[in-house]
């Protein structure tokens, strides 16, 4: 555990050292993050004046991952819940008709992924709240709810967010998210696993810089692989 967290803070040094060389970085006054605690703790070591942001997509993220987490486990008692994986991971109005047919079959079914999934609609509803007092009201409301839950994986997901409502509750007051960060996160892991085959790594650099770094073809790429 300590390994890991000094790795963590390592890459928030790295990062404060990188971004140095251009600006301040008693500029940052926000830094959007997961909740991992070595992250936590090398921002507040290394950014002490900037305040820590958990936005709505790692929130969401960390509810799905708990959600497919309870899935798999209760699978194995329960066969209804196979190839069901992706319809508790969506939103509901982003699911085909096939797959709204086959949620309505199942959500009156007494079985933890429906309850969880109701737990994970009612968390992104936080983010239509209009102020910030009537979102934290809603935050504690809801995190009461999950914590009496008698669902094991939601009442120690409840406890996680109550810890971290500060960085959510923040994120909400702001507007701020990283959206922006992990959709090129999103298209580097793309270029990294078409990369397999380059003979070195100065290609696949060259394709994240041309597909995250908007290069033009002009810019000068190898021209052989």
């Amino acid at each position: 555990m300590k390994s890991l967290l000094k790795k963590g803070k390592d890459t928030i040094k790295k990062f404060k050292d990188t971004i140095s060389k251009k600006i301040n970085p008693e500029q940052i006054k926000y830094i959007a993050m997961g909740m991992s605690p070595a992250f936590i703790s090398g921002t507040s070591e290394y950014f002490p004046t900037a305040k820590i942001v958990f936005d709505k997509f790692h929130v969401i993220c960390m509810m799905n991952d708990t959600i497919d987490d309870i899935r798999r486990k209760e699978y194995k008692t329960n066969k209804t819940l196979g190839k069901t994986r992706f319809i508790w991971l969506k939103n509901p109005e982003n699911l085909s008709d096939k797959e709204k047919k086959k949620l309505h079959s199942m959500k009156d079914i007494d079985i933890k992924t429906a309850k969880a999934y109701q737990f994970k609609l009612a968390l992104q509803r936080l983010w239509r709240v209009k102020t910030l007092a009537a979102a934290r009201n809603y935050l504690n409301k809801w995190y009461y709810w999950a914590a009496h839950s008698k669902i094991e994986e939601i009442v120690k997901l409840a406890v996680t967010v109550h810890k971290h409502s500060y960085g959510i509750l923040e994120a909400i007051r702001t507007g701020l998210n990283n959206s922006v960060a992990e959709g090129l996160n999103n298209k580097i892991k793309t270029v990294v696993k078409r990369s397999y085959g380059f003979k070195t790594v100065k290609y696949r650099n060259t394709m994240i810089y041309l597909v995250a770094g908007k290069l033009e073809l002009s810019s000068g790429l190898p021209t052989q692989c």
